[in-house]
């Protein structure tokens, strides 16, 4: 029924926005994309964990975000 539909269009809103910690945009992109979301945050948290050993010794090593989810940041800019 419709309403069973709306639910769970808002079901998986919460989750993209909970889990994940997505805006706007980022909500529709998780919502259309669910079944790759979490391969996206594996390899963003990769990435960051790569750029922190890579240049651990620099004046920047990759500490601009403030925590250790990418992922955020990430769809945020595109």
């Amino acid at each position: 029924s419709i309403i069973q539909v709306s639910n769970v269009s808002f079901v998986r809103r919460d989750l993209c926005h909970i889990k994940y910690g997505l805006h706007h945009r980022q909500i529709r992109f998780c919502q259309r994309n669910e079944h790759i979301m979490r391969f996206i945050r594996s390899g963003t948290n990769l990435a960051l964990e790569q750029c922190q050993i890579q240049f651990k010794n620099r004046h920047w090593n990759c500490t601009l975000f403030k925590d250790n989810d990418l992922i955020g940041n990430i769809l945020d800019s595109g």
